[in-house]
């Protein structure tokens, strides 16, 4: 497996990665109402288009197949973690966030933040992420319960 910076050419494969990992993995946390609401937001080929503007994206391939992904800003902004659906506890998503923080310390970024799903939740404390809130976000048309959480003094 190997991590490189993810090109606008991998956007259909992450689309159907992130589809198909809301729809199955996140469905145990959350009604099937709102993983189908929250899946239809990787419909939006603007909002990926927008995204890679304002993120830098990893991929995480094997056998030339994107198997997770990530996006970072420079301040520290994690705005997605997703390991596909088929490859859930293989150390894909470590590998992620070992790429998020060697990112911070290139960019000397001090702390991390992300918007993380009641699914992730855990994923992300066992790296240190402490909870600051609980919130309602809005996916496509639904509010989903999620936490803002964060990661201190990484570089």
């Amino acid at each position: 497996m190997q991590i490189r910076e993810a090109k606008k050419t991998d956007i259909p494969q992450m689309k159907k990665l992130f589809k198909e990992t809301v729809l199955e993995i996140n469905q145990k946390d959350y009604s099937t109402n709102q993983v189908l609401d929250w899946a239809s937001c990787g419909d939006n080929d603007l909002g990926w288009e927008n995204k890679f503007q304002k993120f830098t994206h990893f991929v995480c391939e094997s056998n030339n197949q994107i198997v997770g992904f990530c996006a970072i800003d420079k301040t520290g902004f994690i705005n997605s973690m997703f390991v596909s659906k088929n490859h859930q506890r293989q150390g894909i998503g470590k590998k992620l966030i070992s790429k998020i923080l060697d990112f911070s310390t290139q960019y000397q970024i001090k702390n991390l933040k992300s918007e993380v799903s009641i699914t992730a939740k855990p994923f992300f404390e066992s790296f240190g992420f402490k909870t600051i809130k609980q919130q309602e976000a809005k996916a496509n048309k639904l509010t989903l319960i999620n936490y803002v959480m964060v990661k201190e003094n990484v570089a």
